[in-house]
This record gives C-alpha cells, structure tokens and sequence, in this order.
C-alpha cells in the first residue's frame, strides 16, 4: 500500500507511468531502456534524468507498466520503481449541472476519468428511472428541494460562507443534485461516484489564504473508516485480513477502519466527512483493544502492521482537529501503551515483520504528543489521572540523557512526587551509577510496562556489569579468574545458562564445562555494536492479562456495536446521506461536549484530592505549621481590650485576679497540651507507620534472600538429581539405538559395498567396450575423410590443370583469331580497292548524253530497240537486262516514306515512355516482405547543381536534361514542371501522395514521400533540415553523379568526387543515424563508362558502410541517350531492389498525438 501513497483517488489501470530511482549513469540511457523494456513490453515515452539518478517510463496500459515494474530489477539490483502520478488539468474536473448532457460532460473529464469509463470491465453509472421524473433545474418547485438536499455540502465547504448567497454555489448545488439518482452497483463505481461528489466539493470550497480567518475543520465521519475510503480499497485491494468477510476478499463495512496515509506538500485538505470525531475515534480505539489486540498471536506481521497503521490514523485525525481533551488524551496514552508492549514483545521478529528503530520513534512521537497535551490542558486546569504513569514512561525511555533530571524538576509536585517518577528516578540512578544489582531489583519489582521500557537497556547494563566483574575478578592481563556461570545468571538475570554463555562469548570470553566463565582482562572485546536483544522470561511473566487490558490501561470496555452509514439505498442509488450523517455529526458533537465536561470534571477532582492526600514521609514537617495557628488564634484575644484602655477600669481585688490568672492559665495549658499531644501521638503513628513498614520490607527482602538461597540450594540438588536419571535413561536409550543403528549401519554399508562392486564392475566392462567401439570408429572415419580429402585433393589439382590448358588453348585461339580477323579485313579492303579502281573512272565523262549508255556498257543495245522500250526491258549486253518501271518507283518510294514515318513515331513513343513516371505504388507492393495494413516509403533525391558548370558548357544541357528526367521519373505525375522549385541548396517536396494498393489479394494503403535535394547545403540550411525533421522516416538515397569530363587533370577528378562526397555527408549527417538506409549511385556514361571499382574509391562507398552511414549500396550505369528504355529499366529495377527498404512507421491521429 506504501507505493500507492500520495496517487489521490487514481484507480491502479490510471497508472501507466514508473518511475525508476538509483539507475547507474551508464544504464540511464534511452536505448538501454528501451532495449531493456522492449523486451517484455511496448514502450511509449522515455525520460531520463541523469542528475537525479532517475528515469520515467510511460506505457499504453497498466498492465505493461506493472509487467515493466517487476521486470526492473533485471536491469540492476538497486533499481527502486514507484507509480508516477499523472497530472490532470483543473479545467478537466468540470461536472455538468445539467440533466441531459452527462454524455457530453463526461468526455470532458481527466484521461484518468476517461479510461475508467471506457473500460470494459467496468459498468458505467446509469441513471435511474425515477430521476428522469425529476423536475428540471429551472423549475421554481425544484430550487428550494435542492437548496435544503444540499445544505449540509454548503456547510461544510466553509463556515464562514453563511452569509453568502446559495445563488453563488449554484452550478455545484445543481452538480451534487445530478448524482442524486445515479444507480452504483459495484464498490469501483461507488468510489467513482463518491469522488466525484468530493470534487464538486473541493470546487465549490472557498479556499482561505488568510491565515487569521482561517478555521479547524470539525469532523463528522459517523464510522470508523470513511465511506469513500472502503470502496476504493476493496477496488485496489488493499485490505487487511481483519477488515474483509470471513472466506472473501470482499470489506466488512462494520470492521473496516481508516488507514493512515502520508501527508505531502500537494495533497488537498481533507473534507469534514472524511475525519472522525472524537466520539468514532474513541470507539475505534475500543474496537482495537476489544477486538484486534489480543489476535496477533502467530501472525505479528499483519497484526503489527495493521494495528500500528490505523493508531497512526488515530494520531493524524486528532492532530488535522487539533483536538485537546482528556478523552483525546487517553486515546494517544493507548497508542503508547502499545508500542511499549510491542518494544518487548516482538524484539525477536524479523525486520520485515517488526522494526524496534520505528517503533521508537512513534513511541517517542506518542510522549511528545502527550507532553505538549499535559501541558494545554494544564493551562487549562485540567489534569489528567494518568500523567504521572507517562512521565514516567518518558524519563525511562531517556535514561542515558544526562538533562532527563531537569525536566522532572520542572513537573508539578504532585507528579513529581508520584511513586511512578520516583521510580523512573531510581532507574536512571542505577543506571547511570552502573548498579546492575540495584537495577535489575528494580526490575523485578516493576510493573509490564515499566519492565518493557526497562528491557532496551538489558544490553547496556549487562555489558557494563560484565566489564566491572571482568576487571574486579582478575589482577592483571596475564591471568584468568573463573566466575560461576549460575551467579551470573542470578544477577543478570538471564533466561538460562545457554542465554548467559551467549552473551559472555559475544564480548570474546568462554565458558568451561558450561559452569564457570574465564574472566580475561586481554580476551575482553568490544564490538561496536549491542547483541540482539532476546525476550525476558521475567518480563514476560509479567503479563498476567490479556494485551488489550494492557494497552486500554485496565479493563476492557464493552465490544462497540457499530452499523455503517451507506450512502446508497437498496435499490443501490444514491441517495446523497444529509439527513443522516448532520444527524450523527450533531448527535457526535453533543455527545463530544458532554464527555469532555465529564472529563474535565473528573480532572479536576482529582487535582483536589491530589493536593489534599500527602505522602507519609511528609507528614511532619505538615504537622508543625499548625501548632503555630493556634497559638496565634489564642493569643489575639488577650491583646483586643487594649482600644478600649482609655475608659475607667473596674478595681479588682487580688483574689479575684489570682482567680481569673489561674483560670487562664489553666485553660491555655489545657489547650497547648492537647495540640502538643496531638501532634506526638500524630508522629509516633506516622513513625510507627514507617517503622513497620520498614521492618516488612526488610524482613521480606531478609526472608526473600534466605528463602531463594534454600530454594536454590534444594533446587540444585534435585536437579542435580533429576539430571542423573535423565542421564542415565539417556544413556540406556543411546545405547539401545547405537546396537539397532550399527545393524542397519552394517546392512546399509553391505548394500553399498555390494552396488560399489557391480557398478564398477559394470563400468570398467562399459568402459572397454566404449573404448573398442571409439576406435572402430575412429578408424572408420579416417578412412572415409581419407578417401574424401583424396578426392577432392585429386578434383583441385585436375580443375587447376584443366584450367590452365584451357586458358592456353584459349589465349592461342584468340590469337588466331584476331590475325584471321585482320588478315580477312586487309583482303577485304584490297579487293574493294582494286573493284574501286577499276569501276571508278578516272575523269569526268566527256561524251554526250545520249552516247553515255555505250560508254557505260559497251555491250549493250544502242540504240535501244522500241519493243524492248515498250516491254520495260534494256538489253545491257554482257551485264544482262534490265526491268524498268514507274509503278515499282513509286511503290518502293512510297514504302521508304512509310518506313522513315514509323521509325519516327516509334521514337516518339519511345520518349514518351522514357519520361513516363514509375509506378511506385506497385513496385512497393510487390517487394513488401510481411503483410502490413500501411506502409510508408520516402525516398530522398540527390542531384547536382547546374551552377557547377558553364553556361556554354554541353555538359550543363546534358546535366539539366537528367536532373529533369530523373524528378520526372519519380513525381508521379507530369505537374511537376510547373509546381517544381528551383531554389537551389534547399531540400523539397518533390512528391507526397497516399494511394491504395493490392498485395496479393489484400488491399493495403501506401504512402509516398520523394524529398530532392539540389547541390551543398549551407550551414544554415543543414541546420533548418534537421530541426524541421525533413529527412525524418527515409527509407533510401538515390545519388545522380554530374556528367564527367575526362581529362588527364588528376586535380579536376579529385575535384568531382570531392564534391559528390560532400554533398552525400552532408545530407548522411543531417538525417537520423536510424535507421541505416541503403544508396543507389546513378553514373551517367557517354564515351567511356566509368567502372564500379573507380566509384567505390571516388565516393569512399566502403568507409561510408563501415560508419554505419549506409547499410548497402549498388552502382547503375545510365546510358549515353534517355530516349530508349534501358535507364528506365535501370532505375526501375534498382529501385525494386532490396536496396530501397521499408521502414516500420505508425500513423496516429492529430489529436491523440496532441493529448
């Protein structure tokens, strides 16, 4: 219950937040912990503060955040986790006062209210049918009904708000008459109703910052434990085993009490209904002593717990009242009386059941408590019968404080004086004179209590005593001295000789023969600390009643008969409880009044009959003031004629003078001797008095000491003789189980021995076997490895040999092949030289038209005959005929015109295509490795700069030309040329689209980024890129290379791959180093191609893999021309590849996020 203090009215699934204290520095760390974490459970926020040694954790729900608690200490052993309280904004407490919109109100609660409503396993509170006939809150008939339903909340928020207006709480009026109705079947949503009227309490409280006009809050809770209270911890299960129904988990309302809880800086002030008053408070505490108190036995843990947690309870209430009356005063001196008893009882428990440093201090805190009540009440005039018991208690609980004498000094007498002081000061002189005799006769002589008080410095004294005897007994460090053990333990007063030798060797002195103790000056030790304490058999003999007659400071009350108030009727509706607790707290402050004017009158009394009884040993000196009295009072009439001596005196005679002398001396010598025979027959009284009294106690004390000496004497002798017999039937039985052990001894060792012999025998037969089968084997697969390893020894030597041969064979083939290839070009070209200059002539032809066919064909028909002409036949002669028609021109020009029209649209369509953009949503889908419902690609360009260049440089057309076609490649769309910007040293969206796409058989939604970057970036704009997150989520790099010029410049290609490298760190470093992506390297190539190995070195592709800067990397050529398909096809399958990976992203609504 101690992780859940200081969480308010948070039910445990609100929690969903830890806290872990004491984590290492080097484990303070958020991907250790989330990798830690990771591994049980789903991690939602991590912060880390390595200042405080602290980390927070926050979860999606509270079943991962309880896993992750338990799972804390496999992190490091000295992690401490606590439930971190979740905030909630003041503006979300807000309850509707209207009927009709609950619905609407409720969503303006805290998350905490939210997750509660939503829950699925809790019902949400419905409204019954009979508040619906209710009338509405503007009706006139209704205000009034409300105005007195709600009377007793409008009292208790202030006092002094009386004179106000119930017009001013009117929306919290009307929000406490909506819960009036409302239908809690379960105790989880009758401790959310119940919360929920204190918080429309709490708002409506008039909080007072002036401390002047500030007032005591009066508590009117009617029952041991808050309504409120018992539902919320049988929600969160945090009932004791004295609180719940025989055989269930579920409260016993009538057995229920407050538990205490911590007070902290930002808890609220409590509610009247939610202290007791000091009538409940005295019947808890009757129910604890009557009831609780004497039930510990076999379970102190739980005992002790539950009973020290709600006396604290106790304490707390009457310290938020600031109650100070006798009967409060008794409640505290119970609280006391317990923890006293405790201090003896439980002083062997372990700690995790009983803490003797804790309970000191409460104990302490109780005296306190009590001392600063005696003297509030003494002011006052009322004292209290039982201050004299606890002064006591407080100056034995002080003993080694040396100014404990002071303060008994300032006591008033009659507590000074009292026989309980008077012995708490003999304590202190023995103790502190080290008279361990003295002491422990006082403890002998004392009450429980008293002994239990004296019991923390058995210790002390026993350790001082045995250094006294130590150094008393011996003469030097050289010699020894024994000492019987048996007066140690009458002296010390030991439990037996066992406890008496394990204290004595605690201090490094032995026992011989368990008799007698060596006394040794140089084996004296002290340890720094005291032996544990163990319990007296003496003190505990003490306890002659029961542990609540003990605590209650005499008889048991009569067992309190209490029924608890319920909020909810049997129809489990709300009924709001007014009439009923106004009537008990009313009938609580009556009854308060009148019990503390009895106890004050009873104090008073006895303060009078306090003075009026005296000591004896005072009464003497008391006696001789009143002689005097008389005598005075005797006197005075003698000297009253002297006013009137002016008037004539009678004469008188002699005789008569005589006479009347004689008459007075005789009666003043009557009245003296009686008064002086009063008072020595008064002394002698008091004198015989004392004398016997006197004389019992040292004939008792005189008797004790023979009568313990006989004893003893005779007791040792019948034990002595009791011990023989025992010795002796010990002897006899040891001797019968000795014979039956030997014999079963020696069958048990035969059957060993037996098993010993065929185990090893069946071992060693094992062994051999194993042995020969291990060789079998061994040699069997030598000789298969052999036949292996010779195998393939004989397939490496012929594959080398056959490559060899065939790599000569192969480099002569080649090499006949490449004269042959020369030879038949060098034949070629001289046959077609030889045909050229024979065909061609040498001059231009000086003949005239129509003789130049002759000339050209000496053979051939010329004139050219008509029918030849009208068959489209030219006879040629020795070259042979040939065919003439128009119709064929004309066809073949035609076909040649139809040919050169196709060739053209083909490469339009070609171009066309070549600026087609890819189909990115379906080159997602196909490679996806793992079903997923969305998925996210981002992809980021990385272009040259056209400023690189010259403006009449070809090379900047040819740069510009693939910038613009590799953007086209990926917009996605042909807008891209209007919407594109040029601005350049500045990352763009090139693209950002989501479109629906089919993987198999499923629909899935895919979302596309294409981020461009053009050219170096600025110090400035690396910085805006990583603070707006552009490259946030990307999931490759595509890098176009500017077009090369080769030159035999070794300072010109340093200079291009430099550049290319900086433009690709830079954008490595400006985004996140997770996750690592892959990189696509285009290379432009125009007459001579650059090779992988020349890029790889030039971009320092390797480097860049071993820094975890790219996880992989491919290189692709672009041809010469993007008019055709091969750089499509290119980047289409680069991009497909596993190169382009996709990351694992979720997507979350704005204003969850928000929240």
């Amino acid at each position: 219950s101690e992780s859940m203090e200081g969480l308010g009215g948070l039910s445990p699934g609100e929690l969903m937040a830890i806290q872990c204290k004491n984590v290492p520095d080097y484990l303070n760390d958020r991907t250790v912990l989330e990798k830690h974490f990771g591994q049980f459970v789903k991690v939602r926020r991590i912060m880390t503060r390595r200042n405080k040694k602290m980390a927070i954790l926050h979860f999606f729900d509270h079943a991962s955040a309880a896993l992750a608690r338990k799972k804390a200490k496999l992190l490091h052993k000295d992690i401490v986790t606590f439930w971190q309280k979740k905030k909630t904004s003041p503006a979300k407490r807000e309850f509707s006062s209207k009927e009709t919109k609950v619905g609407e109100d409720e969503g303006r609660q805290s998350s905490e209210e939210q997750n509660y409503q939503h829950s699925p396993l809790r019902k949400p509170l419905i409204r019954s049918s009979a508040s619906s006939v209710m009338p509405s809150k503007s009706s006139p008939a209704k205000k009034p009904g409300l105005r007195k339903a709600l009377q007793f909340e409008a009292d208790l928020f202030d006092s002094s708000s009386e004179g106000q207006s119930l017009e001013a709480l009117g929306p919290s009026l009307s929000s406490l008459g909506n819960l009036v109705g409302l239908v809690a079947e379960t105790s989880e949503e009758r401790y959310r109703l119940l919360d929920q009227r204190d918080k429309i309490m709490r708002q409506a409280r008039i909080k007072r910052t002036d401390l002047g006009k500030a007032k005591t809050v009066v508590g009117t809770c009617p029952d041991m434990c808050p309504e409120k209270e018992r539902y919320m911890r049988e929600t969160r299960n945090q009932l004791s085993i004295f609180e719940v129904l025989l055989g269930s988990d579920k409260v016993d309302h009538a057995a229920a009490i407050k538990e205490y809880s911590r007070s902290s800086a930002d808890q609220e002030e409590p509610l009247p209904h939610e202290l007791r008053p000091s009538e409940v408070l005295s019947m808890t505490m009757d129910y604890l002593v009557t009831n609780i108190m004497d039930q510990g036995e076999g379970n102190y843990r739980e005992w002790y717990d539950f009973v020290w947690n709600r006396t604290r309870g106790i304490r707390k209430d009457i310290t938020q009242q600031h109650l100070c009356n006798p009967l409060m005063v008794s409640l505290i001196e119970k609280c006391t009386r317990f923890h006293i008893h405790c201090a003896h009882h439980l002083c062997e428990e372990p700690m995790s059941s009983f803490d003797a440093k804790i309970n000191n201090e409460n104990m302490t805190k109780c005296l306190q408590s009590l001392k600063e009540m005696y003297q509030d009440l003494a002011n006052k005039g009322i004292y209290c019968k039982s201050e004299a018991e606890f002064r006591g208690y407080n100056v034995l609980l002080n003993l080694n404080k040396g100014d404990i004498l002071r303060e008994v000094q300032q006591f008033h007498p009659e507590v000074r004086n009292s026989p309980e002081v008077r012995f708490a000061v003999q304590a202190f002189a023995a103790l502190n004179s080290n008279n361990f005799v003295r002491f422990f006769k006082l403890v002998q002589a004392a009450s429980y209590l008293n002994a239990c008080l004296l019991h923390c410095y058995f210790n002390q004294i026993r350790k001082d005593a045995l250094k006294s005897l130590n150094i008393a007994y011996t003469v030097s460090t050289q010699r020894c001295t024994v000492f019987p053990l048996d007066h140690l333990v009458r002296m010390l007063l030991f439990k037996d000789c066992e406890e008496a030798a394990d204290f004595i060797s605690y201090y490094g002195l032995s026992v011989s023969d368990s008799a007698y103790v060596e006394l040794n000056r140089s084996a004296f030790l002290e340890p720094d600390g005291l032996p544990k304490p163990r319990k007296s058999m003496f003190v505990s003999q003490k306890l002659t009643v029961s542990v609540g007659e003990v605590v209650n400071g005499g008889a048991l009350p009569s067992v309190p008969h209490h029924t608890p108030v319920s909020s909810f009727n049997g129809q489990n509706k709300y009924t709001g409880g007014n009439t009923s607790v106004d009537q008990a707290s009313s009938s609580q402050k009556s009854s308060m009044e009148a019990t503390e004017g009895r106890m004050e009158s009873k104090g008073v009394d006895l303060d009078a009959t306090g003075v009026r009884v005296q000591p004896p040993a005072h009464l003497l000196p008391s006696l001789l003031p009143r002689q005097l009295v008389p005598a005075q009072a005797i006197s005075q009439p003698a000297g009253q004629p002297e006013p009137v001596s002016s008037k004539p005196q009678p004469v008188y005679t002699d005789t008569d003078i005589a006479e009347v002398v004689d008459g007075l001396v005789q009666d003043v010598l009557k009245g003296e001797c009686g008064e002086v025979s009063r008072a020595g027959a008064a002394y002698v009284t008091a004198a015989i008095c004392t004398s016997e009294a006197t004389m019992e106690e040292l004939v008792t004390e005189v008797m004790g000491e023979l009568l313990r000496q006989v004893a003893g004497s005779m007791l040792s002798v019948e034990r002595e003789r009791v011990k023989e017999e025992r010795r002796r039937v010990e002897e006899e039985r040891q001797k019968q189980e000795r014979e039956q052990l030997l014999k079963q001894l020696s069958q048990l060792v035969g059957m060993e021995l037996m098993e010993e012999v065929i185990k090893e025998s069946v071992q060693e037969a094992s062994t051999n076997e194993l042995k020969c089968a291990l060789e079998r084997d061994r040699q069997a697969r030598i000789a298969r490895c052999s036949e292996i390893v010779c195998g393939h020894v004989m397939g490496l030597f012929l594959e080398d040999e056959i490559f060899q041969i065939a790599k000569e064979t192969l480099q002569e083939l080649q090499c006949f092949c490449k004269y042959l290839k020369r030879w038949r070009e060098a034949v070629a070209a001289r046959t077609k030289l030889k045909h050229q200059m024979r065909a061609f002539p040498a001059a231009p032809c000086c003949t005239d038209t129509k003789n130049k066919l002759k000339a050209l064909s000496p053979s051939a028909e010329w004139p050219i005959a008509m029918e030849n002409l009208c068959k489209r036949i030219v006879n040629l002669g020795n070259a042979g005929k040939l065919g003439i028609s128009c119709t064929r021109l004309n066809w073949l020009r035609n076909k040649t015109v139809h040919e050169i029209k196709v060739q053209h649209f083909y490469q339009q369509l070609l171009s066309d295509l070549a600026w087609t953009p890819l189909d990115l949503v379906s080159l997602i889908t196909e490679h996806i490795p793992v079903q997923q419902e969305q998925v996210f690609w981002k992809v980021l360009l990385i272009l040259p700069n056209d400023d690189e260049y010259a403006e009449d440089d070809p090379n900047r057309q040819v740069n510009e030309v693939l910038v613009d076609w590799l953007k086209a490649k990926f917009l996605g769309d042909k807008s891209w040329k209007k919407n594109a910007s040029h601005t350049e040293g500045r990352i763009q969206t090139l693209t950002l689209f989501n479109s629906p796409g089919m993987q198999g058989s499923r629909n899935i939604k895919v979302g596309v980024c294409v981020k461009v970057a053009h050219g170096a970036l600025s110090d400035s704009e690396l910085d805006t890129a990583e603070t707006q997150k552009d490259l946030l989520g990307t999931s490759g790099l595509i890098l176009l290379l500017p077009p090369r010029v080769r030159s035999e410049d070794v300072a010109e290609d340093d200079v291009y791959w430099l550049s290319a490298l900086l433009q690709l760190k830079q954008l490595l470093q400006a985004k996140p180093f997770h996750p690592i992506v892959p990189l696509v390297v285009l290379v432009p190539s125009q007459e001579e191609e650059a090779t992988e190995k020349e890029v790889e070195e030039g971009l320092m592709l390797q480097d860049l893999i071993s820094a975890q800067l790219i996880s992989d990397y491919i290189i692709v050529g672009l041809p010469a021309s993007i008019n055709d398909l091969q750089g499509t096809k290119r980047v289409r399958t680069a991009t497909h590849k596993r190169y382009l990976t996709d990351l694992s992203l979720t997507s979350q609504l704005l204003m969850p996020y928000m929240e």
